[in-house]
């Protein structure tokens, strides 16, 4: 079986907020990196209150971040970037190389809205580390010879 779609013709949509003349980086809201830059600019001036760097290396990690998000996602994906509080981000001031470098995890956590920085991460292994002695400890007893038939009652 064959699945068939439909071609939906692009359209280029509008920004949702007046663009500051001042906006460094690609001025044509037709140029492919225009979105996702746009969306990081803004949200890097939010939070920093200066905008973020634009240059030929900068253009080329948006234009990477489209090829591996797509073109769909990867505006979503910078602007929530810019949300995580992450201390290795925020010494980095979010820079477009770390986001690059974890692009897909980081669209995950904006999928899920699920924040993952060093401290939830070291407290799920936490959990898990605690859940497996617990497990482990029930194995054990269960294997003890002569033991009684429920040993947590006794």
């Amino acid at each position: 079986m064959v699945a068939e779609g439909i071609v939906v013709p692009f359209t280029a949509q509008q920004p949702r907020c007046e663009i500051p003349a001042d906006m460094p980086g690609p001025k044509d809201q037709s140029c492919k990196t225009f979105k996702a830059w746009a969306n990081y600019a803004m949200a890097y001036r939010k939070r920093y209150h200066a905008w973020p760097v634009w240059n030929a290396k900068a253009g080329g990690q948006v234009g990477q971040l489209i090829s591996r998000l797509g073109v769909d996602v990867a505006h979503h994906v910078a602007a929530y970037f810019l949300t995580i509080n992450d201390a290795r981000l925020i010494n980095g001031c979010h820079n477009l190389g770390d986001l690059l470098a974890k692009a897909e995890a980081y669209h995950t956590q904006w999928v899920t809205n699920r924040q993952m920085n060093a401290t939830t991460a070291q407290q799920i292994e936490r959990k898990q580390a605690n859940l497996t002695a617990g497990q482990e400890a029930a194995t054990r007893i269960l294997k003890r010879e002569g033991r009684a038939g429920n040993e947590f009652l006794i």
